[in-house]
């Protein structure tokens, strides 16, 4: 009675997101092992990625168009057919006039998307020319509160709340932000990252990286780890850093045809007696470590 239940609930859900939107496609998805916490990756070229989290069991997958996104930079090349179409369809040849005579124009059909699911795992594939799209897209994943994601996009960012599980995601072209997450996580983007953490996994390391913008995190005030932070901006934090350490290292290599060497600096700093490691790399920017509240 509750499978069925908890089947129908997915089915309305979908009816009403997909009833109120236009130009989108969807799917539920479905774990071999439902008893089971699952696996859901996606990876896309020109797009957001969005997850959320239902009382189901099903994994929803909504694929949409948004011209909001950052389309990715395409560098000007000499062809005699253009591979991507400008914004404004400008590119396009006018058709001969004859050979459409009497015909009717349609609206072309989109790239659709592509979904496996073998072993609890459900990987999820845009289309590799998508980004030829004068529109970028938007994934949507509505998934079981315990589920592990592992995340990829080229442009755009990535957006993930209320989900527990191992967490990787690449945003190459966007921001990562996380509300209310909890477990192990890894983030690596271009742009800046922002995380409410409720709690984390004792016995698996994490790490937050960027090239190109600020990490803002907050961490549980209870929890142990000993945290290792490298960044060329400035470091905060409300934790403790009475116990802080810096400490530098240097590799060497020396070759027949040369030498390479590397000095780097490392700020460690123990919160609550210690724990897994939590590394924090900018390169640019700055790290915002606070203590999680309850209005967070």
């Amino acid at each position: 009675m509750r499978e069925c239940t908890i089947k129908i609930f997915a089915a309305l859900l979908l009816f009403i997101i997909v009833g109120h939107a236009e130009n989108v496609d969807s799917l539920v998805v479905a774990f071999s092992n439902p008893s089971q916490s699952g696996t859901v990756k996606a990876e896309m070229i020109a797009g957001s990625i969005i997850v959320k989290t239902h009382s189901g069991r099903d994994v929803i997958i909504l694929s949409k168009e948004n011209a909001n996104v950052q389309r990715l930079a395409v560098p000007v090349m000499n062809f005699d057919v253009p591979l991507a179409p400008d914004v404004s369809d400008e590119w396009k040849s006018k058709p001969d006039a004859e050979k459409i005579k009497g015909l009717q124009k349609i609206q072309s059909s989109r790239f659709g998307i592509n979904v496996e699911e073998r072993d609890n795992i459900i990987e999820i594939n845009m289309p590799p020319m998508s980004f030829v799209n004068p529109s970028g897209n938007e994934l949507e994943l509505i998934v079981p509160r315990q589920t592990s994601l592992h995340l990829k996009t080229v442009t755009g960012g990535v957006t993930i709340e209320n989900v527990n599980g191992e967490i990787e995601v690449e945003a190459l072209g966007g921001g990562i932000t996380m509300h209310n997450v909890g477990g192990a996580i890894v983030a690596h983007t271009m742009g800046n990252i922002e995380a409410t953490i409720a709690h984390v996994a004792t016995d698996k390391p994490m790490s937050f990286s960027t090239f190109g913008g600020d990490i803002d995190v907050a961490l549980p005030s209870h929890v142990k780890a000993n945290l290792k932070l490298k960044s060329h901006g400035d470091i905060y934090t409300d934790f403790d850093t009475s116990k802080r350490k810096i400490s530098k290292s240097k590799t060497e290599n020396k070759k027949d045809d040369g030498y390479e060497a590397t000095l780097e600096q490392l700020t460690e700093i123990p919160l609550n007696g210690g724990g897994q490691d939590i590394e924090f790399t900018n390169f640019t920017g700055n790290i915002y470590i606070r203590k999680l509240t309850k209005s967070d």
